[in-house]
């Protein structure tokens, strides 16, 4: 009887104790519209800290050049092409997300400008892939465009 009395004790115990427990909460991304529309602005403002910020410290940036790291990224690309960047605009092709990655593919386009004047339209197709960091913020791992 005792026997089966602990075991009814140890049962009881483990369900309560798995109802103290606090599940786990994976918020999954519904779109990556709302990431592309952050860096969109971002770069629409000429704000390079904000730019900077989408990216993670070992993301990877492919254009004419590959810079690897936010710190090369910021310096070769950023800065550089911040200035002299307007009127960015995305259309989304294809998506995918699941819980720690996410990418975007699509066109765009965009203007150079130069003393106030639009210099040349820009267009072509980007990829962006971001990761699901620790901090639960998404972060762009790579950026690729032609």
């Amino acid at each position: 009887m005792k026997t089966k009395n602990l075991v009814i004790l140890s049962l009881l115990a483990a369900v309560f104790a798995s109802c103290k427990q606090t599940p786990e909460i994976s918020i999954k991304l519904q779109s990556t519209d709302s990431l592309v529309q952050l860096w969109t602005d971002a770069w629409n403002t000429r704000d390079v800290e904000a730019i900077t910020a989408c990216y993670a410290e070992d993301a990877i940036t492919i254009t004419d050049t590959v810079f690897t790291g936010v710190d090369a990224i910021k310096t070769g690309f950023i800065l550089k092409a911040a200035p002299i960047f307007a009127d960015l605009s995305c259309q989304k092709i294809k998506e995918m997300i699941d819980n720690k990655l996410a990418y975007q593919s699509g066109s765009y386009t965009h203007n150079w400008i130069l003393n106030d004047t639009t210099t040349e339209k820009a267009q072509g197709y980007y990829t962006m892939v971001w990761k699901k960091m620790e901090d639960k913020t998404w972060k762009l791992i790579l950026f690729h465009t032609n």
